[in-house]
């Protein structure tokens, strides 16, 4: 499921589910969905903005209807705070750490040529 995602999608949006799932794993936020910060926590861990966030967001969904998949990323709102939580849905998380381990060397490459730190290991 998640190869096709994988070739389809771009380093940066690979970069942001991972980065999700790092610091969400980090904060504990995890609930049946799956991982998820929220667009201020996501400013702080560099810069993103909800609007960038969005975008990323929504060029995974594209190519998870065109390849016919679950969503990957996704934005759940909580009406109650007036937030939007930017998820990696629980579903995906093992292939992610599959896809973070076996492309490892490329992604560091790639993550280094593009300014971005590596995030912590989503298997700790």
């Amino acid at each position: 499921m998640l190869n096709d995602w994988f070739e389809k999608i771009s380093w940066q949006t690979f970069y942001f589910s991972h980065l999700i799932i790092v610091h969400a794993k980090q904060l504990k936020q995890y609930d049946s969905y799956g991982y998820y910060l929220d667009s201020s926590q996501l400013f702080k861990l560099g810069g993103i903005s909800e609007r960038s966030a969005a975008s990323r967001v929504g060029g995974s969904r594209r190519v998870c209807k065109a390849i016919n998949s679950i969503d990957i990323l996704f934005i759940r709102s909580q009406s109650k705070e007036r937030r939007k939580l930017f998820y990696v849905n629980s579903d995906a998380i093992d292939d992610l750490h599959r896809i973070v381990n076996e492309s490892d060397k490329d992604y560091r490459e790639e993550l280094d040529s593009l300014g971005l730190d590596y995030p912590s290991t989503i298997n700790e």
